[in-house]
């Protein structure tokens, strides 16, 4: 296996990264909370899951540095990420605000997403 995505978006290095967002969105309180119906962009590109369980498991693979278990959860359709600049709906919050279930404008599914990768 390479060190790129799933569909070669970006290096394992750039995976690890994202781990001090999860990690800092999950334990810490949000700086901006966003409400159910709001519109928001996303800042870089983001990485959810299509469950906020599967999220929870997401961040846990990208902390233990297992890229075996995160390439498996995006070829099961379990996670995906969105461009940065897409424009989203707030669906639902959990975690005091901290994490958001989102749906892309113009799509049909919904994922959940830590509240760093919206502005």
């Amino acid at each position: 296996m390479t060190n790129e995505w799933v569909g070669g978006m970006h290096s394992f290095r750039q995976i690890v990264s994202l781990a001090l967002i999860f990690v800092s969105v999950l334990c810490y309180p949000a700086i901006a909370m966003c409400e159910v119906g709001d519109v928001r962009i996303t800042n870089e590109q983001a990485i959810g899951a299509a469950t906020y369980e599967d999220l929870l498991q997401l961040a846990q693979t990208i902390v233990a540095q297992d890229k075996e278990a995160y390439y498996k959860m995006f070829a099961a359709g379990r996670a995906r990420s969105l461009s940065t600049g897409t424009e989203v709906h707030i669906l639902e919050t959990k975690n005091d605000g901290r994490v958001y279930r989102v749906r892309p404008k113009g799509e049909d599914f919904s994922i959940w997403i830590p509240q760093g990768a919206l502005k």
